[in-house]
């Protein structure tokens, strides 16, 4: 079950009620009707059919054509319906037989039981029936169980589709093992192929014979190279060609001339270990399965084109599973077929006297102990319980713990396996047989085929991101306070549509697809190419479902080629139908364009909130001093990263998709050129039939249809073009953002660096102050201390304190020059001055040492005992100078 977005009209499980829009009658019938419901829906008394034939003559039909029209439909759906029925038997019965997928079935019967014997279920399920009971609802009818089946539900049960024309009309195909009418009949891949025990399948090689004149068209959804050389050996009624056979180009085997190694397998790149980088090289050629001295006079093409389509993430997740899976399971028996050949020759030489024998003993032991290990697990699969414990799977799957929970997780995996299984199946038998299944590739996969995983790179679309909502947009249960929040509302809901809405959204990535198209006669043309994954029924964005609509209008069909122009055209228009029921399709361009614009958004605001940072420093730096008011902005370059990595990923992925385009027309325009030929006389007479075109085929018609595809490859390939102009102009502007912001870390480190110097300068004065002071009161301190101290070489007499004065600061004042001339940055300068000032220092200290030398002498004579005197008065040569 698939829930999509972007639906205005409710649809089957879509959870609203949909009156008569029934877009899939499966789903109706299993989602939407109720068991006691089903047995009346198809019955033509039912109210739904009554509407249906008033709806048809409300059209403008007659009764009878209504009623006949409703009574196809109604039978239509009830074999689809039956068919459903019998498919989900089939695959029930092979789960219930692999023991690797049978816990699915016993989980789901023990989560049922766990939720039916719950106090909550006992206690409620009488009111719902009281309830049922008031609103005329029927209860007790229990959905009848699957009818049990016996066969197995085998890949190569996979529908083909068939569409024929007669003399251009719509024709039905009357044989054996096909069903539907036209444009809907279908028959098993085995019963077109001759892969199934009944060998009698023949409708190719009987439509190639067929004498009429009429085209058909056979579609094999999956790009298995298998089935196509099988499909080419059916169409000349022979056996599938071997590869020497297709290497050399056997004459004797058509179907190996048109397989020749050129034009198939040669062409495939890629190799075993990575089965997701297989694909087949791009080519459009002439072939012809016989020997003809003019090779190029043939009526049969080749064709392998790439092209766009999508995929859900959760599906496309899945199934990379499931090839890793069989990728590792591949390789193991790889690894066992290798080591048991080892054995085997050891075996054969175990007689030989080597220096190996020991070896081959031991080898030979080690397969016993492996034999040992094989049957103890081959024991335990006939008890699936016991081997599901001891060496089943360990999936880390999510545990509810609510019982009602617990049961719908197991309905949820059970469905998902039912609706995965036939294309497991599918990847398990074919995707390392030889000639291999090829797997759907992303679009970097596409393009980067050497990458080890794109993962990390697949969940960087633009589409991926456009269609994933975050969870924080929708109902988170808090923990703290034990309850719900809305991040919409400020209390949680019960009803809110915005977080019901997000959560209903599907993640959905671009996907590259292969085309494959033979077109081998003027009458038959076979494509094969791949369906999304775990899909039945119809695909509305499918390109086959769009190709048969398209021919399903009443037009005529003569050629093979106007069939080819509409399944080439459908292959280049996936993305720019933008009418057409998508049901979930992305509509990528829309996507691509609004990513552009929220990134120039983007680019915009920061550019103006870079600017306006860039005025206000503009207008400070102009008045001097208030560097300090300017704010600076915490530097990041988290949003111009984001930025610039989000529009690189627009630019490469729309580069990616102009290449396949150009690919593609490129291709287009040699299978025109080789059309032409074809239609102008230049080809090969067909085998057992005339070699002219059909009557009513007009020349004219299809160069007009080949003129109409590459007009419209061209504006599809411009329009793309103009995107990319775009998204590169909005990825200059981002790479200009992210210069501008380099440059204003630049301006920044400027500015903090003139804030230090400023600071630096601030400080630099304040000690500057500092230490001049000190430089100025040291010495006077010193001075002062020494003149200070009472000892008896300065005596008791009394100094006057201008004497004082005179000599301390002489002294300080010559210190203090000295320090500031050295500490001055002009020397040079101020030398002259230090000099006269050190000379006059000098002078000035020793006549003041000789006036104290006569003071300490007289002071020393009356302490001997001279007696106390008064001391006379120094000489003239000995008075203190004036200049001190």
């Amino acid at each position: 079950m698939e829930t999509h977005d972007n639906d205005h009209n409710s649809s089957c499980l879509s959870g609203d009620p949909h009156d008569d829009n029934i877009a899939d009658p499966i789903l109706h019938y299993f989602g939407c009707l109720e068991a006691s419901e089903r047995d009346s829906f198809f019955d033509r008394k039912s109210p739904f059919w009554g509407r249906e034939v008033e709806r048809l003559m409300n059209s403008g039909i007659s009764r009878s054509e209504a009623e006949a029209k409703v009574h196809e439909k109604l039978g239509n759906w009830q074999n689809a319906c039956s068919s459903e029925i019998r498919r989900l038997s089939f695959i029930y019965s092979a789960l219930a037989k692999d023991v690797q997928q049978s816990h699915l079935l016993t989980h789901l019967a023990s989560s049922r039981d766990t939720w039916r014997s719950s106090s909550e279920y006992q206690s409620n399920i009488q009111h719902v029936r009281d309830w049922r009971t008031e609103k005329c609802m029927q209860n007790g009818v229990a959905i009848e169980p699957l009818p049990a089946s016996t066969d197995e539900l085998s890949p190569d049960d996979l529908p083909v589709s068939i569409m024929a024309f007669e003399d251009g009309a719509a024709h039905d195909i009357q044989y054996p093992h096909v069903t539907g009418t036209f444009p809907n009949q279908t028959i098993t891949v085995n019963n077109l192929l001759r892969i199934g025990p009944q060998q009698t399948a023949g409708l190719l090689k009987s439509t190639r014979d067929k004498a009429t004149a009429g085209v058909t068209w056979f579609h094999i959804p999956s790009n298995n190279m298998t089935w196509v050389e099988e499909a080419i050996a059916c169409y000349y009624g022979e056996k599938r060609p071997d590869r020497n056979q297709m290497r050399y180009g056997d004459e004797s085997s058509q179907a190996a001339r048109l397989l020749q190694e050129s034009f198939w397998r040669g062409q495939q790149y890629g190799d075993a270990a990575k089965p997701r980088s297989r694909f087949m090289r791009p080519l459009c050629d002439l072939i012809t399965p016989n020997r003809s001295p003019i090779e190029l006079r043939s009526d049969n093409f080749v064709l392998f084109a790439p092209f766009l389509h999508w995929e859900t993430s959760r599906q496309l997740t899945l199934f990379t599973r499931k090839i890793e899976k069989s990728l590792t399971a591949n390789a193991n028996r790889r690894r066992r077929k290798t080591h048991l050949d080892r054995q085997e020759r050891g075996k054969k030489r175990m007689g030989l006297h080597t220096r190996t024998a020991s070896y081959l003993i031991r080898l030979e032991k080690g397969d016993d102990e492996i034999q040992q290990r094989q049957s103890f697990r081959l024991g335990l699969s006939a008890f699936p319980d016991v081997y599901r414990i001891l060496v089943g799977p360990r999936g880390k799957y999510y545990r509810s713990k609510h019982p009602l929970g617990q049961y719908l997780l197991h309905a949820a995996r059970l469905y998902e396996e039912l609706h995965n299984y036939q294309d497991s199946s599918l990847i398990q038998k074919y995707l390392f047989a030889d000639p291999p299944l090829h797997t759907r590739r992303t679009l970097d996969q596409g393009y980067y085929t050497t990458l080890q995983t794109s993962r990390p790179r697949d969940r960087n679309q633009v589409v991926y991101r456009a269609t994933t909502t975050p969870e924080s947009s929708y109902h988170q249960f808090d923990h703290t306070k034990g309850q719900w929040t809305c991040p919409v509302y400020d209390h949680a809901a019960e009803e809110c549509a915005k977080c019901r809405e997000n959560i209903r959204r599907l993640s959905r990535m671009v996907m590259v697809d292969q085309l494959w198209m033979w077109v081998l006669d003027q009458k038959t043309i076979i494509t094969c190419f791949p369906k999304r994954y775990g899909l039945h029924g119809r695909d509305p964005s499918g390109v086959f479902e769009a190709t048969q609509s398209r021919l399903d209008r009443g037009r005529s069909v003569h050629s093979v080629f106007e069939i080819a122009h509409t399944i080439l055209d459908e292959c280049s228009n996936t993305f720019f139908d933008r009418m057409k029921d998508t049901s979930g399709q992305p509509q990528v361009l829309d996507i691509f364009s609004e990513a552009i614009r929220n990134v120039s958004r983007k680019q915009a605001l920061e550019s103006q909130r870079l600017w306006n940072w860039i005025d206000r420093a503009r207008a400070i730096t102009r008045q001097q001093g208030r560097h300090r008011n300017l704010i600076i902005p915490a530097w990041t370059m988290s949003t111009e990263g984001d930025l610039e990595r989000e529009i690189q990923d627009i630019v490469e992925e729309l580069e990616i998709m102009i290449s396949v385009n150009k690919t593609q027309s490129d291709l287009y325009m040699k299978f025109i050129h080789y059309t032409s030929q074809v239609m102008n006389g230049n080809r090969t007479p067909g085998i057992g039939g005339d070699a002219s075109y059909p009557v009513g085929l007009d020349n004219n018609e299809v160069q007009i249809g080949a003129a109409t595809l590459m007009t419209k490859v061209k504006d599809r390939i411009d329009y793309l073009e103009s995107l990319l102009k775009t998204a590169s102009n909005a990825a200059e502007l981002v790479r200009s953002l992210s210069q501008l912001r380099q440059q204003q870390d630049s301006v920044i480190q400027a500015l903090q660096s003139i804030k230090l110097s400023l600071d630096s300068i601030d400080q630099g004065r304040t000690l500057m102050v500092f230490t001049v002071v000190t430089i100025i009161f040291s010495p006077l301190s010193f001075l002062s201390s020494i003149f200070g101290m009472n000892n008896v070489e300065f005596g008791d007499d009394q100094w006057k304190i201008a004497d004082q004065l005179k000599l301390i600061f002489s002294i300080s004042i010559a210190v203090t020059v000295f320090a500031l001339v050295f500490a001055s940055r002009h020397v040079r300068t101020v030398a002259i001055y230090t000099a006269a000032g050190i000379r006059h220092t000098f002078l000035t200290l020793s006549r003041v040492m000789r006036y104290l030398e006569s003071i300490v002498t007289d002071r020393i004579s009356w302490v001997v005992g001279v007696g106390r005197r008064e001391p006379e008065p120094p000489s003239a040569g000995a008075s203190l100078p004036s200049e001190v």
